[in-house]
């Protein structure tokens, strides 16, 4: 998907996201590249293939219940060997190391409500030039 036909706004975060696919036989923990109201960008555990349904949890660091909603891997490509060590927080010795996929999924299910924070969201942490 080019990034120049995306309609979202689609700022460069880091979340925690758990997820359980719906057929039940994985389940694990992701972090965020770009999320917005439509979708989201993540770095999973596992290699997630396309048209996976997947129960997803988003946890915001200023927010005490997290956001749950269902979603469909649109796309999966292998991680970029330099991305699964980087460190993600700046944190000495800390380090990512994943042998995994990076994942685009589109929200199929989720509250209104919950869509309109995702847009907040958005808007708020967008990096203006």
């Amino acid at each position: 998907m080019a990034d120049e036909h995306r309609r979202q706004i689609r700022p460069q975060t880091r979340l925690s996201v758990s997820y359980i696919i719906r057929d039940g036989r994985k389940h694990g923990k992701a972090l965020t590249k770009n999320i917005s109201d439509g979708g989201i960008r993540f770095i999973a555990e596992h290699s997630l293939a396309p048209g996976a349904v997947l129960d997803l949890t988003l946890h915001f660091p200023e927010r005490t219940e997290p956001i749950r909603c269902v979603a469909k891997v649109v796309w999966s490509q292998p991680l970029d060997p330099e991305e699964k060590t980087r460190n993600p927080d700046g944190v000495r010795g800390k380090t990512l190391r994943l042998r995994a996929d990076e994942v685009g999924v589109a929200f199929v299910e989720i509250d209104p409500k919950d869509s309109v924070l995702l847009r907040q969201f958005a808007l708020l942490y967008f990096p203006h030039p």
